[in-house]
């Protein structure tokens, strides 16, 4: 398993953006499976060099634009952990469904709407774990 932890680098000047979309030396795709960048100030992240990813914790950053790092992951069927608590988020709920192997999502902190009905696809996911920290009603809506 390949890790990188960046969590809790508080910077005079923050990192705001990541680029992990560079190739190793060999020209092929990294090899990280897990992402850690918690408790900074990013406001985006592309993940696009990152097909192996299967744990990714962005929580207490500033990232409001989620849409735009989900889209970047190129192989969203490998992810099984995602923490985008404490961001700046404002989103449908469905924006996850792509994500259908997630088994843990956490989203605390932010303004996700809608119903867990809505995640249709994510049958690994615990439901009841994101109700547990949400607002979010168990009935379609």
């Amino acid at each position: 398993m390949v890790r990188l932890n960046i969590t809790g680098n508080y910077l005079r000047k923050p990192i705001k953006s990541i680029n992990l979309k560079t190739q190793n030396q060999s020209g092929r795709p990294s090899l990280l499976e897990e992402i850690y960048v918690s408790l900074n100030e990013l406001t985006s992240l592309d993940l696009s060099g990152c097909p192996f990813l299967k744990k990714l914790d962005l929580n207490s950053n500033k990232l409001s634009n989620l849409k735009e790092v989900l889209n970047s992951i190129h192989n969203p069927n490998k992810l099984e952990i995602l923490d985008v608590s404490f961001n700046d988020i404002e989103e449908s709920i469905s924006i996850f469904n792509n994500f259908v192997n997630l088994k843990s999502l956490y989203i605390e902190g932010n303004r996700i709407s809608g119903s867990v009905n809505l995640l249709t696809n994510l049958a690994k996911l615990n439901k009841s774990q994101v109700l547990a920290q949400t607002q979010l009603s168990p009935k379609t809506s």
